[in-house]
Order: C-alpha cells, then structure tokens, then sequence
C-alpha cells in the first residue's frame, strides 16, 4: 500500500503502518451501503489499528519512536521523563524524589 513518497524517497512510515484490510470487514461494510473506497479504507483503518495495539503492548511504537527522536535514548528513559512530567503537573512539591518517581512507575525505589 502506498502512502505517497516521492519517487527515489523512502516511504514516510514504517511497515508498522502499511497493511491490507481485511476483506470480510470490506464485504460487511459494502453490505452496510458504503463504497468501495470506503469499505476499503475502514478495513485498512481496522487492520492498522490491529497492529498499533499489539505494537504498544509490546512497547515496539514506542521504542520506533524514541529511535527516530534519539537512538541514544531507551525506553526506561521515557518512562521516567513521563513518570517526572506527570508527578510535576499533578502536586506542586518542591523536591520530587527517587520514591514519588518509582511509585508512580509501580517499580521499587531501589
């Protein structure tokens, strides 16, 4: 399935994004009075978002997206930067400590 490169150009997103729908879920919606187009695009939209689910369950988007963003990067990292941002905006405290940050992780502080 295309998603409109430019010739010569890698596709803009991952194999993660690329997929075909499934034909019964096309029939079913065809059978329900929409068009092929559309009957097509819902079974792709269904198919995709397949994949984005069993990718997040096993943290793959996540660690697509932290390699895009910087290789260096893990994904404890991220974890820990949205344990801190989520602690920050939810009490104001003045020191955030390695405990408040495990807690909100669900891991032990040490």
């Amino acid at each position: 399935m295309s998603n409109d490169a430019e010739p010569g150009k890698p596709d803009r997103f991952s194999n993660l994004c690329q997929t075909r729908g499934d034909q019964d879920l096309a029939d079913l919606a065809r059978g329900h009075g929409l068009s092929e187009a559309a009957a097509g695009a819902v079974a792709a939209i269904d198919a995709v978002m397949s994949k984005v689910r069993r990718s997040v369950q096993r943290r793959d988007f996540g660690r697509l997206i932290l390699a895009r963003i910087d290789p260096s990067l893990e994904l404890s990292h991220l974890d820990a930067i949205i344990a801190l941002s989520a602690v920050a905006s939810d009490t104001p405290q003045d020191e955030v400590t390695v405990g408040v940050i495990a807690e909100r992780m669900g891991i032990d502080p040490s």
